[in-house]
């Protein structure tokens, strides 16, 4: 079987979503920054394992911030 060569952010993307309760998270946050308990109470998750994918997350996004691919508005 021929292997395939993926993009690389396509799979850090994919990787990142793959994690339970990450996509949920994002989907939730769509609307704009919520508190963290009203995520908690949203979804049924710990608040150990949402903290842990909200880390994630804003790691991520530390990540472009120091490569310079994307830059908040302000």
């Amino acid at each position: 079987m021929k292997q395939i060569e993926i993009c690389p952010r396509l799979s850090k993307a994919m990787e990142l979503l793959g994690k339970r309760w990450t996509a949920l998270i994002i989907y939730q946050l769509l609307d704009g920054p919520k508190r963290f308990n009203a995520i908690e109470h949203s979804l049924p998750i710990s608040g150990r394992l949402l903290s842990e994918r909200l880390k994630e997350l804003e790691k991520e996004e530390e990540g472009k911030n120091r490569q310079g691919r994307w830059q908040p508005e302000g």
